[in-house]
């Protein structure tokens, strides 16, 4: 008689491996106090020395892409049926957030801006057909411009790129 048929598992209905892309907005605000103390030179009548507390609540519309790609390995984990998932994803966002403070005892004026943020992550996941619990992380970025004036001073701006970590899971 002619040897059994060789087993090949049945392939599954549905798979976590795949290239995907999307996008989200939404809207975005925090409360933030600050102190500033100096001191503002001598006139006439004796030193000045400021005091001023600078709050505002930075906000604004932030929306952007994402895309990513996770790969299934199925069958490799004793803890999920249907196998353990890995995975690289980049967002990036763009954003209308800013914050205008100002400072009367010397005149200050400075507005600060958001305008660029994104990351970069990595994702390791168990998958049970259409439920994913996983964990990730990676490098985040985010873009700033502050402009600011003093009267008598003039004015300037400058640019800032933040680097920090993110970490999520879901």
């Amino acid at each position: 008689p002619p040897p059994p048929p060789v087993y090949l598992p049945p392939a599954p209905i549905f798979t976590w491996t795949g290239i995907y892309i999307g996008g989200q907005v939404g809207y975005a605000w925090a409360d933030t106090h600050e102190q500033v103390r100096g001191f503002a030179g001598f006139t006439g009548v004796g030193p000045i020395f400021f005091d001023d507390a600078l709050g505002g609540s930075p906000n604004g519309v932030i929306g952007g892409a994402h895309v990513g790609y996770n790969y299934q390995i199925p069958g490799w984990s004793w803890f999920s049926s249907s196998g353990i998932v890995i995975g690289l994803e980049g967002s990036v966002d763009g954003t209308s957030m800013s914050r205008t403070v100002i400072a009367p005892d010397i005149g200050l004026t400075a507005r600060t801006r958001a305008e660029v943020q994104g990351s970069i992550r990595g994702r390791v996941g168990f998958a049970w057909d259409r439920v994913l619990i996983y964990g990730t992380g990676g490098v985040a970025f985010g873009g700033f411009r502050t402009d600011f004036s003093i009267p008598l001073f003039g004015s300037n701006d400058f640019s800032t790129t933040r680097v920090g970590w993110t970490a999520g899971g879901g």
